[in-house]
């Protein structure tokens, strides 16, 4: 909250439906901005990497807090 200034974010949730999903840009980034946005997410979430519907890989930030 400190960083972004805001109190409130929004998260998704994973259902296991295929029908459900989520529109999004895909940005490439170097190893030290993947860095900068390990040390951004506050605790309770992980970086894991996910296939997406286009077929291409892409890290995300899940929750572990659940």
């Amino acid at each position: 909250m400190a960083a972004s200034g805001t109190e409130h974010h929004r998260n998704i949730q994973f259902t296991g439906n295929t029908s459900d999903l989520v529109e999004g840009t895909v940005f490439t980034v170097t190893k030290k901005e993947l860095e900068q946005a390990d040390a951004y997410e506050p605790a309770g979430y992980k970086r894991v990497l996910a296939r997406l519907r286009s077929g291409m890989n892409a890290w995300v930030y899940v929750s572990i807090s659940q």
